[in-house]
């Protein structure tokens, strides 16, 4: 009797154990409040395998809104996501061989100025390792840059993409974190601003 009693808590316990394996798997990452201090702990959640075809889908119906972005220096990340008096990212989209990048200029009060459209940049996407390659307009290089998470409207990017194609000449050493949410709306609102 005592062994049976033991065996169903061992199996009791197993799970547990997987109960909590599956929890896991379908763990959402929320990106509001994570800080440059996050990263390596959040990079260890990202771990799902990621659908390459529902992606694409998913980046070409929406805009991908850049939330935060953060650059990798000398093993320390830091807060990418403003840097003063550069043009502000907006997000995103890719359309046929290109991806486009959405910017206002570097002005405080943005809803007085129309947003402005990155020159294209030469793109490929694989949908095997849900990985974008931008081809660099510096450097004969393409950068890539893999979608390592992709839950409900939340994106998160682990690489280079064109829009952190500088002149530098680490860029082949460079390394960003790029947290993104989908949007119809904000692609539809990115065209019509363009278009005034």
């Amino acid at each position: 009797m005592r062994k049976l009693i033991c065996y169903l808590m061992l199996f009791a316990g197993l799970g547990v154990a997987c109960e909590k394996i599956d929890m896991q798997n379908d763990m959402v990452i929320e990106i509001d409040d994570i800080t440059d201090k996050d990263i390596d702990e959040m990079l260890m959640k990202c771990n799902d395998d990621i659908d390459g075809d529902r992606l694409l889908e998913a980046i070409k119906e929406n805009g991908v809104v850049l939330e935060k972005s953060f650059c990798l220096s000398n093993n320390n990340w830091y807060d990418n996501t403003r840097v003063p008096g550069s043009p502000a990212v907006l997000g995103f989209v890719l359309e046929n061989s290109y991806c486009i990048f959405y910017t206002h200029t570097a002005i405080t009060d943005t809803s007085t100025h129309n947003i402005l459209i990155d020159m294209k940049y030469e793109c490929a996407y694989n949908k095997e390792c849900s990985t974008i390659y931008t081809k660099s307009k510096y450097h004969d290089y393409t950068y890539s840059a893999r979608v390592i998470y992709f839950k409900d409207n939340t994106i998160i990017i682990d690489g280079v993409l064109g829009m952190d194609d500088y002149m530098n000449e680490d860029y082949s050493e460079q390394r960003y974190i790029y947290l993104c949410t989908l949007d119809k709306n904000a692609l539809d609102d990115w065209k019509n601003q363009v278009e005034e």
